[in-house]
This record gives C-alpha cells, sequence and structure tokens, in this order.
C-alpha cells in the first residue's frame, strides 16, 4: 500500500509545466500573415487531395468485360 503512495507522490511531481518544456526554435519570430495561412490551407488541401486519390488507386479493380 504504501509502495503505491509513494509511486503517486512521484507522478504527481513529475508534472512539468509547458512554459517551462518550451523551445525558443519553435516559437514563431513573427506573427502570421494571410499569404503565410493562404499557403497553409493550399498544402494542406493539396494533401487531402492526394490521399483521396491514392485510396481511390488502391481499391480500384480492373474491369474484367475489357476481351484481353
Amino acid at each position: 500500500m504504501q509502495s503505491r503512495k509513494l509511486f503517486n507522490d512521484e507522478m504527481k511531481a513529475a508534472v512539468i509545466s509547458p512554459k517551462d518544456n518550451l523551445v525558443p526554435s519553435d516559437v514563431p519570430k513573427k506573427p502570421t500573415t494571410d499569404k503565410d495561412s493562404i499557403i497553409a490551407d493550399n498544402e494542406r488541401l493539396f494533401s487531402v487531395h492526394l490521399g483521396k486519390i491514392d485510396r481511390l488507386l488502391q481499391s480500384a479493380v480492373p474491369s474484367p468485360g475489357a476481351g484481353h
């Protein structure tokens, strides 16, 4: 019973706040602009489109009625 209590106390003490764990290189140097958000949206839409095409090609079955 005491080992469980000690374990729980250690787990509570091990929590690090997100501000202490922040890496400075992950913080953007400048505020995002409309151009940045447009580029990000276009890249996201393009990747979604490619994913849909890939799923279609994977599930496509050739037609047996071609006569070959």
